[in-house]
């Protein structure tokens, strides 16, 4: 039991690339962590830095270790007015626009509750009417598109209300379906794939683009989705297939759009843009296609059965990169996936219970375990055997508890109960405390710790034994212990060598 307490044993996950096949590596969140529901519908972080989760059954807080949820309740006039959430949005009081099955409500960050009644909300804003659709700008500026009227911008801070309505030449008439940004002003794409820009200084008409909904006739309407990345390229996304739009050449960026329709399915349901520039498409059953709009080149995400770092689903229902530059990924049936190159330090190599690792010059490792001897792995090529190979002479032990790779070649393995063995070119040397044919002899046959100092003489931490100095060229063990030299313990489990040849010695008594 002593020598369990002291020991550390480690089952070592060992690293073998900084990435997976794809070059992406993913953790996740689903039911099993806290949330309510595995279905995501929309992500966002808000000012205080909590991630919100939209789902098909609840509204979940996520601090980076606890989830909190929210749900609707009927006798709860404080609560979510519906289950089925959709969208996540802040505006510039730290409150959270909530659209769930049921409409908007208002989420207080103070109280924890929700205001079901965001038309009078909006009536004491000067407007009248539902919001169909609801956008907060970069600005905090407020966009409600009501059904049959059209748009109004409010402005918060200074209360001003700018009304755009249908039939007074200030908007077109039809189905606003999606509002965001760019850098001409503010975008509206409507159910027939009309897309128009509105000034941002004037909020007149600055353009219309009528294109596509030309071509796809007007019989064909549904629900137009915008996302505009960094060089103001407008990506539009429908059941109906994905555009992308350049304003200042006013232009359709086709080739941007055909380099992910290679598959029989084609349907975008979220598009995102990382630090490094990378468009994040998530398809529907396709996973995700990466894309350098630089070089063309195409990454594909899918979900792998057997490898639990993968993405989790094939259908992605959002996307959503945070100022700590994690992806976010919502699932349709999974919950949510999220990536940060920094998240895996290492990849997986599964080996076994390992003690203890030393890497030789040639880069190569030598893996102590806990029950199968020492390993020798080539963590280039992946390849591993046991250890030692073509000689008849094998180790005596399957527990080895360190391991030293001296600058002559040889390797030096501590053992629990078997003493020290050095391995050197074919030939393995045995030594044990009270050898009949050693004068001087190893203190004790539990070594835990190993080094090697300038002059080549082997240092030797045991348990219960204190240290050990072996030199190599006469063979003779000078010890040190409680006794003989001060040591707080003659229990030695860790030994360092310092720059100026000092020997560090770590006991159990500190």
């Amino acid at each position: 039991m002593r020598i369990r307490k002291h020991c550390l044993i480690i089952t070592l996950l060992c690293f073998s690339c900084l990435m997976n096949a794809s070059g992406f590596m993913f953790k996740h969140l689903e039911v099993k962590e806290g949330l309510s529901n595995n279905q995501i519908l929309d992500i966002f972080k808000d000012s205080e830095g909590f991630m919100w989760f939209a789902t098909a059954s609840g509204l979940n807080r996520y601090d980076g270790d606890r989830m909190t949820l929210f749900r609707s309740y009927n006798a709860d006039p404080a609560s979510l007015p519906d289950n089925y959430v959709e969208s996540i949005q802040e505006d510039y009081k730290g409150n959270l626009w909530i659209l769930t099955g049921a409409g908007y409500a208002i989420y207080s960050p103070e109280s924890e509750t929700f205001n079901r009644d965001v038309h009078e909300w909006l009536w004491e804003a000067g407007i009248d009417g539902t919001p169909a659709l609801v956008h907060i700008d970069h600005y905090k500026n407020m966009w409600f598109y009501i059904k049959g009227k059209g748009c109004c911008l409010y402005m918060p801070e200074s209360q001003l209300l700018y009304p755009l309505w249908f039939g007074t030449h200030q908007l077109p008439e039809g189905d606003i379906t999606d509002i965001q940004e760019c850098e001409e002003g503010v975008l509206l794409v409507y159910n027939t794939g009309r897309l128009v820009c509105l000034d941002s200084q004037t909020n007149k008409i600055k353009w219309q683009q009528d294109d596509l909904t030309r071509e796809l006739g007007i019989e064909k309407q549904g629900i137009f989705t915008l996302f505009v990345d960094r060089d103001n390229d407008i990506w539009m996304y429908s059941p109906f297939g994905m555009w992308v739009y350049n304003p200042k050449q006013k232009k359709w960026l086709s080739q941007l759009a055909d380099m992910t329709k290679y598959r029989s399915c084609n349907r975008v349901r979220a598009v995102a843009q990382d630090k490094q520039g990378r468009i994040w498409i998530g398809k529907d059953q396709e996973g995700i296609d990466i894309l350098d709009k630089k070089t063309g080149e195409v990454r594909h995400l899918l979900n792998k059965t057997d490898d639990e770092r993968s993405l989790q689903d094939n259908t992605v229902m959002a996307l959503y990169e945070d100022s700590s530059e994690t992806m976010w990924v919502g699932t349709y049936k999974k919950g949510v996936s999220y990536f940060n190159e920094s998240t895996f330090k290492f990849g997986i190599e599964h080996i076994g219970n390992i003690n203890c690792i030393e890497e030789d010059k040639e880069g190569c490792v030598w893996l102590g375990t806990n029950d199968a001897g020492v390993i020798y792995w080539n963590s280039a090529t992946g390849s591993r055997s046991a250890f030692p190979q073509n000689t008849t002479d094998k180790l005596i032990t399957d527990a080895i508890v360190c391991i030293l790779k001296t600058d002559d070649g040889k390797l030096w393995m501590g053992t629990l109960g078997k003493g020290l063995i050095c391995y050197d070119n074919g030939r393995v040397t045995r030594y044990k405390k009270n050898m009949p044919e050693q004068q001087n002899s190893l203190a004790h046959n539990h070594v835990c710790a190993l080094a090697e100092d300038k002059q080549g003489t082997i240092w030797i931490g045991t348990l219960g034994g204190g240290v050990q100095s072996l030199d190599l060229k006469t063979g003779l063990f000078t010890t040190y212990n409680t006794s003989s030299a001060g040591l707080l313990s003659d229990d030695v489990f860790s030994l360092c060598m310092g720059k100026e040849g000092s020997l560090w010695i770590g006991t159990d008594q500190g």
